[in-house]
């Protein structure tokens, strides 16, 4: 079983860095500058067929252009998206108590910048002992689509 890990983060050396990090442990990793890339924001509903995440794991940076991580984890949450909650996390070095609040009552994880790796690979480790071996997830070509569509609008 490969781990697929979503990244919205829009600095690009460290979506680099994290990238490699994941690839590193046998993860197929899929990053975007921006949440917009998630068909859920542009088309607001879950194109994920039923019980078909489209990742085990999604990582977010907290500050975007367009939307924050926080607004886009609520929003997958409000629109049923089927990755694990407790498989999300955002990232950030300015999150409030009120949000770190908010994270926890969806279910969702923090990551402090700056972070050690280890740390990082810790949480990561803990999503992939959540990973059921029977999963299927949604289509790699069906994610691609889905997120061309969504910068195009």
């Amino acid at each position: 079983m490969q781990p697929r890990t979503i990244i919205f983060e829009n600095d690009t050396e460290l979506r680099r860095l994290l990238c490699t990090v994941l690839r590193g442990r046998g993860h197929e990793v899929l990053d975007y500058a921006s949440p917009v890339a998630c068909a859920l924001v542009a088309e607001q509903r879950c194109r994920c067929p039923r019980d078909m995440p489209c990742a085990d794991i999604i990582l977010t940076d907290l500050r975007m252009p367009g939307m924050t991580g926080l607004e886009l984890l609520r929003l997958q949450r409000e629109l049923g998206c089927k990755a694990l909650p407790q498989n999300k996390a955002v990232i950030s070095a300015q999150l409030s108590q009120e949000q770190h609040n908010e994270l926890s009552l969806l279910g969702c994880h923090c990551i402090a910048k700056p972070f050690h790796i280890r740390a990082l690979l810790n949480w990561v480790e803990s999503c992939e002992a959540r990973i059921v071996e029977s999963r299927i997830l949604t289509g790699r070509e069906t994610i691609y689509l889905m997120a061309e569509q969504a910068s195009a609008v």
